[in-house]
């Protein structure tokens, strides 16, 4: 909802001898993480009704992939984790510093990154990166890109290293990815001041996220119920509890298709977190993400980050159906498919 203020120059008064146009520039910064229509608004007293345009499609550059790291608090040192970041279309990732960092109240409450030395990186696509460094003053880790990709390519983040500090509560907490290399506005300097005009965190500039994902993992309250599904059935279990949905599973484009509702409750989301309306559904997790699933697209949508789905969500006998094994991905499940028994269970 950002604005820009124009003053129109004087004409004679008359609308009918002011027929004219006003032409001007304006350089638009586009958030790393926004995707969607790049919608512009005028309005106001120079104006008889307002009007939009829509100027363009945004892209996301990147979509991203995360296997958690577990952390055990007061061990010296966690291992594990990889991020993946797979380009929407060739050249998305630039020449520039890609940055993983974790939030400042998480860094503050003793939980950093360590030894880097061991991070392994994967390209594709003809991406050449640096060794990775560790930044001391903002405990980030940092990536110099030095070739962008000749094709669609990839960079594979894996063998983080943290280690915490103090006790911090169970949960997700999530890591933050951004950096020149995925965003043109993210040198800027971002320094801010306390009502008495004194700097606060100078060190820590204008990273411009293309994502926050949950990516560590704390105690023993992240473990997810096992689901289990058959195809053809109405029938699931929910550690080996047996529960009735109203519609049954199915197979599409070799996913197993299930009712959302019925997915996410067994996921642990409040059925009151769930929202229907207009084809589109939204879950509001317990990390504060909003994730979205609109009916026949196959984009899963996540704090307005687009990711690709195989399957599309679609509305059978009045259910949202959706792709099981990419929605629990979402919430760090992962499956197992038994063809003899046509089963597909996650945990």
């Amino acid at each position: 909802d950002d604005k820009n203020e124009f003053t129109i120059p004087s004409f004679t008064g008359n609308p009918e001898a002011d027929d004219g146009e006003v032409e001007f520039e304006v350089k638009v910064n586009i958030p790393a993480k926004f995707s969607g229509d790049l919608v512009v608004v005028a309005e106001g007293r120079a104006l008889v009704e307002s009007s939009e345009l829509t100027l363009a499609e945004v892209k996301a550059r990147v979509e991203v992939k995360v296997e958690p790291l577990k952390v055990e608090v007061g061990q010296k040192s966690n291992q594990g984790g990889k991020i993946t970041l797979t380009e929407t279309e060739k050249g998305m990732i630039e020449r520039g510093k890609l940055i993983i960092q974790l939030p400042k109240d998480l860094v503050n409450d003793g939980v950093i990154f360590t030894n880097v030395d061991d991070l392994v990186l994967k390209t594709t696509g003809g991406i050449k990166v640096d060794d990775a460094s560790l930044n001391e003053d903002t405990d980030a880790i940092e990536i110099q890109v030095r070739r962008q990709s000749t094709e669609t390519g990839s960079i594979e983040i894996s063998g983080f290293e943290v280690k915490s500090r103090r006790i911090i509560a169970d949960g997700a907490y999530e890591v933050e990815i951004g950096g020149a290399a995925l965003s043109k506005i993210a040198d800027l300097k971002v320094i801010d001041k306390d009502d008495d005009g004194k700097t606060i965190d100078p060190k820590y500039t204008n990273l411009d996220a293309v994502t926050e994902i949950d990516f560590i993992l704390v105690g023993d309250k992240l473990a997810k119920a096992e689901v289990t599904f058959t195809i053809g059935s109405s029938k699931f279990l929910v550690d080996n509890k047996e529960m009735t949905m109203d519609a049954a599973a199915y197979i599409k484009d070799g996913r197993t298709m299930v009712p959302l509702r019925y997915l996410a409750t067994a996921l642990g989301i409040d059925t009151e977190s769930i929202k229907f309306h207009a084809g589109t559904v939204t879950i509001f997790d317990a990390n504060s993400r909003v994730i979205q699933v609109q009916v026949g697209s196959n984009a899963l949508v996540i704090n307005g980050m687009s990711i690709p789905m195989v399957a599309a969500a679609e509305i059978i006998d009045g259910r949202t159906y959706v792709p099981v094994a990419e929605i629990g991905a979402v919430f760090n499940v992962t499956g197992t498919w038994d063809a003899a028994t046509q089963t597909a269970t996650f945990k």
